[in-house]
């Protein structure tokens, strides 16, 4: 997986929570080269001109076409995928003529150009800022374009070499270094990403790229304090998902280390820049259930099932909390929305519960976590075998007749259990 340094972070999630997603190669080149067109149409007389039509087009991408309108101000704006591309701007509106141009935007940068319209019937000139020979790229972009290519096509190595040969013909192309920074954290060459992200940051200090890359070598050479400073760079320069899924892991570092506080602050940090990121509140929700903090559990589970309605982690703390709370209607419909969207996990869960209730003596409450178990999996089987064990410590034989018949019935043959779980069926006259 693709690992480039302004793409959102795929994080350990080392919670049994959902994962962020990540991205293709693919994906992740398209992040690299973006860019964005602020477009600013008037008349002749400086007039900013509302609803003016904006066509953009390209050649070499078949698929793409954009449309906008200009606001009252006259202005619009057109996002690229992949500003290495040359593309066609068609510019018109009632009564002006119409203007065709090429326009080569910049690379993860917003290209601003205004353009000119004047009324029908005179000389139509395009605006100062669009360059209808924009289609030549220097010598240095055409290396790095071959780069981009080539990580197109999953060809690392040439992509390597396009950069690299940009960075000869102009050792300060700050998009070379930027992309080089990537291709050798997926490689696990971290000295290298290192450098290439120091480059990015000598070169272009506000842009963001370098100190993701940078905290991303830095975390993995084990330079914690270095780390820690590229993060502090980012929260400053970028409050986007990226650096909110930095903040997110760095939050599991430390609930990992047994610091709840410190992870709490920095979930919740981590949602202050991203208020949708679900592995976060998923992490909180949990450290709040421990604390005691059941109203705000529960808050978070409201707001993950609002972002992803089938997350089985909201009805997980739908249904803690609602326990704890002594709500047992609510907390029962958590608990079959819970077995309906993640039965296994759920079966599991309350397996391994009547079995610590069954060794700790509480038969009541164990009956209660294997009827759940076997009422979220019906493949667990072992609970019919304690449940017969548990109704008859309670004195119920029928209910254990039951059980211990169901158990044998389904049950392997090399079950271990089978011969005791026979011979407690036939003393009890089964």
């Amino acid at each position: 997986m693709s690992r480039f340094i302004n793409k959102l972070r795929n994080p350990l999630l080392a919670l049994a929570v959902l994962l962020i997603l990540g991205t293709t190669a693919t994906e992740s080149l398209e992040a690299q080269a973006h860019g964005r067109l602020a477009l600013t149409v008037v008349d002749d007389q400086g007039n900013a001109l509302e609803g003016a039509s904006i066509v953009v087009t390209c050649d070499e991408l078949k698929n793409f076409r954009e449309e906008q309108t200009t606001s009252k101000k006259g202005k619009a704006t057109i996002g690229f995928k992949d500003a290495t591309k040359f593309y066609n701007l068609k510019v018109s509106i009632s009564g002006y003529s119409t203007l065709e141009a090429g326009i080569k935007p910049e690379v993860r940068t917003t290209t601003k150009r205004t353009v000119t319209l004047v009324k029908r019937g005179a000389p139509q000139a395009a605006g100062p800022n669009v360059d209808a020979a924009a289609r030549s790229f220097s010598p240095t972009e055409r290396a790095f374009n071959q780069g981009v290519e080539a990580l197109r096509v999953g060809d690392s190595a040439g992509a390597k070499e396009g950069f690299l040969v940009a960075l000869e013909k102009n050792p300060d192309f700050v998009e070379a270094h930027a992309a080089l920074s990537g291709l050798y954290l997926d490689e696990g060459d971290f000295a290298a990403a290192l450098a290439a992200a120091d480059r990015v940051v000598e070169l272009r200090p506000e842009d963001p790229r370098g100190y993701f890359a940078s905290y991303d070598a830095h975390k993995a050479l084990g330079n914690a304090d270095e780390a820690a400073a590229a993060l502090e760079a980012l929260k400053r320069l970028d409050t986007g998902e990226g650096t909110a899924a930095m903040i997110y892991n760095e939050g599991v570092g430390a609930l990992k280390r047994g610091n709840d506080a410190g992870a709490a602050e920095l979930f919740r940090e981590a949602l202050e820049m991203n208020p949708d990121l679900v592995p976060a509140m998923s992490a909180l929700g949990g450290i709040y259930m421990n604390e005691g903090k059941f109203a705000e559990a529960l808050s978070l589970a409201d707001r993950i099932e609002a972002v992803e309605p089938d997350n089985p982690m909201a009805s997980r703390l739908h249904f803690d909390a609602y326990s704890a709370l002594g709500e047992k209607e609510k907390a029962q419909e958590a608990f079959e929305r819970l077995a309906d969207l993640d039965p296994v996990t759920v079966g599991k869960r309350f397996y391994d519960m009547g079995l610590a209730l069954f060794k700790k003596g509480d038969m009541a409450q164990a009956i209660e976590a294997f009827e759940r178990a076997l009422g979220a999996d019906e493949s667990l089987i072992r609970a019919h075998y304690h449940l017969g064990l548990c109704y008859v410590n309670r004195g119920n034989n029928a209910k254990a007749l039951a059980n211990l018949q169901a158990f044998l019935a389904k049950a392997p043959e090399n079950d271990p259990e089978r011969s005791s779980a026979a011979e407690m069926l036939q003393f009890l006259g089964g």
